[in-house]
């Protein structure tokens, strides 16, 4: 399919990334996070800290 001059791949599942077994991927453990204190700010630190037993490290 092309849509403004950009064309789509089909998706091949030997395409997927390993890494993520399936599972929740970081980014959306942080994202969920995120939304579900969306009344509060953060510093990336404190998102770390508050997800630290979901393997999400602080950099």
């Amino acid at each position: 399919m092309v849509i403004d001059g950009l064309r789509s791949v089909s998706y091949a599942p030997k395409y997927l990334d390993a890494r993520g077994g399936g599972k929740i991927s970081k980014a959306r453990r942080i994202l969920n996070y995120i939304q579900e204190h969306k009344d509060k700010a953060f510093f990336s630190t404190e998102i770390a800290e508050a997800l630290k037993d979901e393997a999400i490290n602080g950099c």
